[in-house]
């Protein structure tokens, strides 16, 4: 049995009975696209496209409750007013994503949360290499290849402390409690401000 990274073979072993001689990890690999455009036509066509605005924090993936999407908006709330960037979204809605878009208005933010929907696979690099930060705050992945993606492209990222994502980010991520607020802001904005911090990551 293939599994994709050590956490999950783990959790299988532990869920199908099988002996572990059964499994082999094989960790996804990245496609040559996501690595950082430098290419300035190009960032400025994308960020035409969507009408990106000149600083912003990064969420790819769909919206639904495994991604804990509330909780980053929960976590942007807290630090909106002394930051100038938006949040950008990257990525379609999936099911029960309503509590989520409903967050957004209850904090006031519509006007600082761009909802993108589906992106073009070939422009999600140059997402990556316009933001200044990608939070990844899911609760449980059996990996998180939009992480990869976002190191990828040196994006400095900070990604939630659960399932997979400690494995595969190690010390190139920011980790945090993806039910922290606090800390998730804090993290976000030490990325945003250190810039020491933020070549280190990269």
């Amino acid at each position: 049995v293939i599994s994709i990274s050590n956490t999950l073979t783990a959790l299988l072993i532990r869920t199908t009975g099988l002996p572990g001689s059964k499994f082999t990890t094989i960790y996804h690999g990245v496609d040559g696209k996501f690595r950082p455009i430098t290419n300035r036509s190009l960032l400025q066509s994308v960020k035409a496209h969507y009408a990106l605005p000149e600083k912003f924090i990064l969420f790819v993936g769909g919206l639904y409750p495994q991604k804990n999407f509330a909780a980053l908006i929960e976590a942007f709330s807290l630090m909106a007013r002394d930051i100038p960037h938006q949040l950008v979204v990257a990525g379609k809605t999936r099911w029960k994503y309503r509590r989520d878009l409903q967050c957004v208005m209850e904090k006031g933010l519509a006007d600082r949360v761009q909802v993108l929907g589906w992106v073009d696979p070939q422009e999600v690099p140059a997402l990556y290499s316009l933001a200044d930060c990608f939070v990844y705050p899911s609760l449980y992945e059996g990996f998180g290849l939009c992480l990869v993606e976002a190191m990828a492209c040196g994006c400095p990222t900070v990604a939630a402390a659960t399932g997979a994502l400690p494995e595969i980010a190690q010390d190139a991520a920011v980790l945090v409690d993806p039910h922290d607020y606090v800390g998730m802001k804090d993290a976000i904005l030490r990325v945003i401000a250190d810039q020491d911090w933020r070549q280190q990551l990269i």
